[in-house]
């Protein structure tokens, strides 16, 4: 008798932790169980897919930054080009020839 009671009230706790099963006292042992694995598979979906959004989130920010060091890149090689276009390298360096910078 008392294990009978044991069984209920595990039933009865299982119930109070799925909401589809939370309000309706009525349900047999066997519907408790169906709505119990069905909540569980949800959660666990719920829990695939916030992983893969993680990931998704994580890689768009990397590619982010790498957009961001490349433009920082081109932009600092396109200064380095108009500066050296509009004064020369020579300018800087009287007394080094073009070709020892070319070394």
């Amino acid at each position: 008798r008392k294990s009978v009671q044991n069984l209920m009230d595990g039933f009865d706790l299982l119930r109070s932790l799925v909401p589809s099963a939370a309000h309706n006292d009525n349900i047999t042992r066997l519907q408790t169980l169906k709505m119990a694995t069905e909540y569980i598979r949800d959660l666990t979906e719920l829990i695939k897919d916030d992983e893969k959004d993680s990931a998704h989130s994580e890689t768009a920010c990397r590619r982010g930054s790498l957009a961001s060091i490349k433009s920082s890149i081109d932009s600092t090689s396109d200064a380095s080009s108009t500066f050296e276009s509009d004064f020369g390298t020579a300018d800087l360096l009287p007394n080094v020839s073009d070709d020892e910078l070319a070394k």
